[in-house]
């Protein structure tokens, strides 16, 4: 991973980390919400998302971290042709270079 790439990630995530009444962390946007797993970590798990706008900061992080979006069910989706590489080989065939978040709900609303 590129240096500062984690850093830049974190970055993008951190206005929206909140800690939930049972401890946990989520992400929060203005309509919703996420859990999330795996922060310092290089790749997150977003789960149980709420709302539309949470999508927008699920698809800035992965920008932001040069992450690939690994919906279950649906193809992989990566926010920048370059990404394709770091995605597993049976897996790349099928993968979409997505453009925005709508792009990548758009895949998700398809499988």
């Amino acid at each position: 991973m590129p240096p500062g790439v984690l850093e830049a990630a974190n970055e993008v995530l951190q206005p929206y980390l909140r800690v939930a009444a049972d401890g946990s962390t989520k992400v929060m946007s203005d309509d919703g919400d996420a859990e999330i797993y795996g922060l310092g970590t290089n790749g997150l798990m977003f789960a149980r998302l709420t709302g539309r706008h949470i999508w927008d900061v699920f698809y800035e992080v992965a920008c932001a971290g040069n992450w690939a979006i690994m919906p279950a069910g649906c193809p992989a989706c990566v926010p920048a042709a370059d990404i394709l590489a770091q995605v597993p080989d049976e897996l790349r065939e099928e993968a979409l270079v997505v453009n925005s978040s709508e792009d990548v709900l758009r895949a998700v609303r398809r499988s």
